[in-house]
């Protein structure tokens, strides 16, 4: 079995630099802070492995068959890094760019002025005029606690 390159188990986390420049930065523009922890979050990225195991009696009918893995799981060590670059993808469709100096650090323009996000593996900080709009979207596609 070959060990995966440090890139396959990378796991995104803002520096805390980033955070308190986003606080600062929300502060000044009356920006509404809300935090929250993404549920579920490695079950919407897909390895990039074949990953398969061999189904126990909790499977029913299906017992001993051989069942492949299609979904990042927590037991991976590529999952992180799997979920990571999902998330990313996601921000990205929502005009969220990420901050040249800190890649988990994302801003988008809110129009008078710009809108942030703090990503810690799956937990968020999102510093905007409305939060809850935000985090009801992550919802609608992760779950979040």
């Amino acid at each position: 079995m070959t060990e995966p390159t440090s890139d396959d188990t990378y796991s995104g986390v803002v520096s805390l630099c980033s955070i308190c420049l986003a606080l600062l930065l929300a502060e000044l523009n009356g920006l509404k802070t809300m935090v929250g922890d993404i549920g579920n979050a490695y079950l919407e990225a897909y390895t990039k492995e074949k990953v398969y195991f061999i189904a126990g009696p909790e499977f029913g009918e299906l017992e001993g068959h051989t069942m492949l893995i299609v979904k990042a799981h927590y037991s991976l060590c590529t999952s992180s890094a799997r979920f990571h670059e999902h998330l990313h993808d996601m921000l990205r469709d929502m005009k969220f760019v990420p901050y040249k100096a800190d890649p988990d650090l994302w801003m988008r323009d809110a129009g008078h002025c710009y809108e942030y996000v703090c990503v810690y593996v799956d937990d968020i900080m999102a510093m905007m005029v409305d939060p809850e709009k935000f985090f009801k979207e992550l919802e609608d596609i992760y779950g979040y606690k």
